[in-house]
């Protein structure tokens, strides 16, 4: 029997495949139109990126670039694509560009590379100059560790209702994700990435949450188990762990966690998309890595 919704959720898939290929050719097109100018080629990539988000970002959110503050003072280092929520205070400079990003007032932080296939031994700690893939990590790093000044999940603790203390710490941090047009195999930069946490021993909460690669996969970082759609178990006990997705389901996994994210506390309410993607039906991850020791 034909379930209610059923047609919505199969052009809301098809509207997303869309979305996805049109991407890939605004990447193509901007390494062709833009050739031997590197920095040119970034900035028309990171453009048409952006542009996309707008469209599931409408106003009163804004997308902007640049470094995140928090409330003492730490700074992270710049990022290609922040998603300002509507709580972010109008502080613009003479370009109309918000000057000063307050992670109290963001929802996502997005990096853009052009590609991840370099993955050095020892993760090019004997080289010069640092793969791409260090430097996204470290970035993302350098956000990961601001923190929010209050949780938007205060209220629902107030109500008595029960949630996890990973949640809980979650809710404090800025979402950050890493997207790249190639990779390598996306299960051979799942297991680089996850062994770069345990190297470093990097905690689980300032580790990134997703790496999004337009031609080979997605990664995610499933950190609790309130929000997760992979059942990794040690026993019974639930384990964080980082899992790969193929191709095929990666952009519509993108779009779904990235419009769920946990945002600042203002943004209480359940965004629109989000009741549409927890219909459909979840792919099982193709690989998972532990991220801790």
């Amino acid at each position: 029997m034909k379930r209610i919704g059923d047609d919505v959720l199969k052009r809301l898939e098809k509207h997303l495949i869309r979305t996805a290929e049109q991407i890939c050719d605004k990447m193509e097109e901007a390494s062709e139109k833009h050739s031997g100018s590197p920095e040119m080629v970034a900035r028309a990539r990171e453009a048409a990126f952006r542009k996309t988000m707008e469209r599931f970002f409408p106003f009163p959110y804004k997308i902007t670039k640049g470094e995140l503050y928090d409330s003492i003072g730490r700074r992270s280092s710049s990022i290609d694509c922040v998603i300002c929520a509507p709580n972010h205070p109008h502080l613009y400079d003479e370009n109309g560009n918000i000057e000063i990003i307050l992670v109290d007032g963001v929802h996502a932080a997005i990096e853009l590379k052009p590609d991840l296939k370099d993955l050095p031994a020892s993760f090019g700690s004997n080289r010069k100059h640092e793969p791409e893939i260090i430097r996204a990590l470290k970035q993302a790093y350098s956000v990961k560790v601001l923190k929010r000044t209050r949780s938007s999940l205060l209220p629902l603790l107030s109500l008595g209702k029960k949630v996890s203390k990973e949640k809980i710490d979650y809710s404090y941090r800025c979402p950050t994700y890493i997207f790249s047009y190639d990779s390598s195999d996306i299960d051979k930069l799942c297991k680089y990435v996850s062994d770069y946490y345990i190297y470093n021993n990097i905690p689980i909460q300032e580790q990134i949450d997703m790496l999004f690669i337009l031609k080979k996969g997605l990664i995610i970082n499933n950190k609790c188990p309130d929000f997760t759609i992979t059942k990794p178990l040690s026993g019974d006990q639930w384990i964080p762990h980082i899992a790969a997705y193929s191709k095929e389901s990666a952009f519509l996994l993108f779009v779904g966690r990235l419009v769920s994210e946990i945002g600042p506390e203002m943004t209480m309410s359940e965004p629109v998309l989000t009741r549409y993607f927890k219909k459909m039906k979840r792919p099982k991850a193709i690989h998972a890595f532990r991220n801790t020791k």
